[in-house]
């Protein structure tokens, strides 16, 4: 097992280790005017929020950007509560902490779910609320990332059992066995190995995915960017086949789907294909609700070893 892995089957014991009443009880009299609010990596796994809370417990959430929320949504909104994502450590960004002043300004209630520790002492000074989960982190973020999502997945997934969803409780099951044979997986795939490498062959890749996966996407294409200088866009299923007639036979088609996706990625890839251009399909199987973390863990611990072979540098990232 490679040190990554290890942390990242840590970091995911950590995150589903969390005692969630305390929580629960302080979010629930606001979880219809309630938002989960992020930088970086963190408003990457926050994007799985909305989906995964209506369909668990079927109440809509908000999903923000700290500077986006702040400007945007808390002065103009009767937002009641707000849930923060952040990595802690001895810096903060002061974006999360000018959104939680706002907050405080408005009389909006806060709470933060701190990935690792508040070094700083400022996120925790500034929350009515906050939680730190003792998660390890790597200079990719990656364990912070895949730890925030399945943090949200059981949260969601713990509220939806106490309303009486049977499909929140089976997920929750899920979710444990998935985290329990994290340990036992290959740290390179050699799939996404293939598609990364031909992404940063190429001028242009373009990154296809829906709601569930969008997270995903928006971070695999952020990563390629900054690391492989590859010119990735991520792009929404729903956009084909407006946005698909842009596409040269230079560049190449990512397609990430889960069995929700099928007909709508099968368009999309029949379309590409007959035009000639490279598409790689990357199908996630099992529960919907758990493909991103099982595909950003096969993805982006992949991508963390790609990196570490190139000897690229990694800048240290505030969230």
């Amino acid at each position: 097992m490679s040190a990554l892995i290890e942390k990242v089957a840590e970091a995911l014991k950590a995150s589903i280790a969390v005692e969630l009443n305390e929580l629960i009880s302080f979010i629930s009299p606001s979880i219809g005017k309630l938002s989960f609010v992020a930088e970086g990596s963190g408003y990457y796994a926050i994007k799985i929020a909305p989906v995964i809370f209506k369909a668990l417990t079927g109440e809509s959430v908000g999903c923000y950007s700290s500077r986006g929320y702040a400007r945007y949504i808390a002065p103009y909104t009767e937002e009641d509560a707000a849930v923060f994502i952040s990595g802690g450590g001895e810096i903060v960004n002061p974006r999360i902490l000018e959104a939680m002043e706002t907050c405080n300004i408005l009389g909006i209630k806060t709470a933060a779910i701190i990935m690792g520790r508040d070094d700083s002492g400022e996120i925790i000074d500034s929350v009515d609320l906050a939680i730190e989960i003792d998660a390890p982190k790597d200079n990719l973020s990656i364990t912070h990332y895949l730890a925030a999502m399945a943090f949200l997945t059981k949260m969601a997934g713990e509220i939806g059992e106490r309303r009486g969803s049977g499909r929140a409780i089976e997920l929750k099951k899920e979710l444990e066995h998935f985290i329990g044979e994290v340990e036992n997986m290959n740290h390179k795939n050699e799939v996404v190995e293939t598609l990364v490498l031909r992404a940063s062959e190429k001028p242009r890749s373009f990154i296809y995915a829906g709601p569930i996966l969008w997270g995903v996407a928006m971070k695999l294409s952020r990563d390629l960017n900054a690391y492989f200088k590859a010119g990735s866009i991520p792009i929404d299923l729903s956009q084909h086949p407006h946005f698909t007639k842009c596409i040269s036979d230079e560049d190449i088609a990512i397609v990430l789907k889960t069995e929700i996706e099928i007909e709508a990625a099968r368009e999309v890839i029949n379309s590409l294909k007959l035009r000639g251009i490279e598409v790689h399909e990357v199908e996630v199987g099992g529960d919907p609700f758990l493909a991103p973390l099982i595909a950003g863990t096969a993805i982006f611990t992949t991508l963390r070893e790609l990196i570490s072979e190139r000897k690229i540098t990694i800048p240290p990232e505030i969230w």
